[in-house]
């Protein structure tokens, strides 16, 4: 797994060499109306790169982001709600739509760049959310991390945020990169050889355990500078269901289950997994993971189990991007 802090670094710096080239081929802004803007100083959302394949359908993808909210703050030390030029939304912030391949901004509210004052441009998603900014870099959006969800996904909100990009005087085009602020957890559980093949073992329930209660729920904010996630409060259960269930295979080539998940470090023996299988009255319980657990946001965890009558083994733990490298975030031209 790649570093974090090198990966945000080498991000800003693709940034900064791309960003020339989207100024290059950027000329006037539209409107919502699809007029110019006479001034050219409207933000314009060029286009979203990123490939993604097989995720559940709660994650955001390139191709199903179709609406972005950005929002702007001043450059001194509070970094305040930028007010930008006249016709400047009040709260700093504008929404942008995706047609086709095609971005543009939607709705009455914009950011109208004061070239003698430019702003830092901050982007996420879901795009219906209100900023809160108490100043000095302190500017999140509300957020909920369920405490259950189905096997893949069904309910849990995937977060977004954007590097922020201060643009300097003059410049009215920003590029961004997008990044989930949520880890992802899978379990793939195999069926034992032991196990007939004829023999039908049907997973319906898959609960997330820590007896430190160090998993996190609720209502809390996320930062719009670095997708940290405050205020959750700790849980000792997250809980996967499914009525229909998942029947277990020998060698499966995709996980039975999977969440989205607060980034939380957990302590050595903390975590382990509590498996209900159809028809059976008492679950199966793994022993703890001998080794601490740290979940970083935007990084996909699989744990791998086996299932045999009488116990489920824990087998290992992997780490993935969410992506491969070469498309790891969502860049996106403005």
């Amino acid at each position: 797994m790649m570093n974090r802090k090198y990966r945000i670094y080498r991000q800003r710096m693709m940034m900064a060499a791309l960003l020339p080239l989207w100024a290059a081929c950027t000329t006037d802004s539209i409107t919502p109306d699809g007029e110019t803007d006479p001034s050219g100083n409207t933000l314009q959302l060029l286009s979203v790169l990123m490939e993604e394949t097989g995720t559940p359908r709660s994650i955001v993808t390139g191709e199903t982001l179709q609406q972005l909210r950005l929002y702007a703050t001043d450059q001194t030390e509070k970094h305040e709600t930028y007010k930008g030029a006249e016709g400047s939304s009040s709260d700093g912030s504008a929404d942008y739509v995706r047609s086709g391949s095609s971005w543009r901004q939607t709705g009455t509210k914009k950011i109208i760049i004061d070239t003698s004052t430019p702003p830092a441009i901050h982007a996420f998603f879901p795009y219906d959310l209100t900023v809160t900014n108490t100043g000095y870099d302190s500017h999140t959006i509300p957020v909920t991390v369920l405490t259950a969800d189905d096997f893949s996904i069904g309910k849990q909100t995937d977060y977004l945020y954007a590097t922020p990009v201060w643009l300097g005087a003059g410049e009215k085009v920003v590029t961004l990169s997008m990044h989930h602020a949520l880890a992802k957890v899978s379990l793939q559980i195999s069926k034992a050889t032991t196990i007939a093949e004829s023999e039908t073992m049907t997973v319906t329930q898959v609960e997330i355990i820590s007896k430190s209660n160090a998993l996190k729920s609720g209502t809390g904010k996320m930062s719009l500078d670095i997708g940290d996630i405050e205020e959750l409060a700790g849980t000792p259960v997250l809980t996967l269901a499914d009525a229909t269930g998942s029947n277990l295979v020998y060698t499966p080539d995709a996980p039975t289950a999977s969440a989205l998940v607060a980034p939380v470090t957990l302590p050595a023996n903390d975590l382990s997994f509590r498996i209900t299988l159809s028809g059976h009255d008492t679950p199966f319980v793994t022993a703890p993971v001998s080794t601490g657990q740290t979940w970083e946001q935007g990084v996909h965890y699989l744990y791998t189990v086996t299932l045999s009558k009488t116990e489920a083994a824990f087998q290992s733990v992997s780490m993935y991007d969410w992506q491969s490298d070469a498309s790891q975030n969502t860049n996106i031209g403005i």
